[in-house]
């Protein structure tokens, strides 16, 4: 049992630190784009998504749609968003990054590490989420 505690803390204590590095190296880059880590974050996730709907940005990110919106607005407001209908059904609003936007995404990424430093991670999350599918 002990050695089960002790791991557990040693896990939170690892994930506490990844947390606080990414935020501290996602902070200084976005300094430069006067944004703050909320928002980059949502221009990260739909970098990848390309289009995504309200719903999915709120859940994926862990917030409430109040909250999503709130960042979406600001984004779209600096140019870094777009908006639109879905043409199936047209309360649902699809949100897409700006070609600034994904511009925005692409210096900041360039900005935070440099190549070496993320094929480090990326090799790191390719061999942790293998792992954890294994389990």
């Amino acid at each position: 049992m002990a050695i089960a505690q002790e791991e557990l803390r040693r896990f939170q204590m690892a994930m506490r630190r990844l947390r606080v590095g990414f935020v501290r190296i996602i902070g200084k880059a976005m300094s430069k784009f006067d944004l703050t880590v909320p928002q980059y974050t949502v221009l990260f996730v739909l970098f990848y998504r390309e289009k995504c709907k309200m719903s999915q940005l709120a859940r994926e990110l862990g917030i409430t749609m109040g909250a999503a919106t709130s960042i979406v607005d600001r984004l779209f407001k600096a140019g870094l968003v777009k908006r639109q209908r879905s043409p199936e059904d047209r309360r649902v609003v699809l949100v897409s990054l700006s070609k600034k936007g994904k511009r925005t995404v692409e210096e900041g990424h360039e900005m935070t590490l440099g190549f070496k430093e993320r094929e480090a991670f990326l090799a790191s999350y390719e061999k942790m989420s293998q792992e954890i599918e294994n389990l």
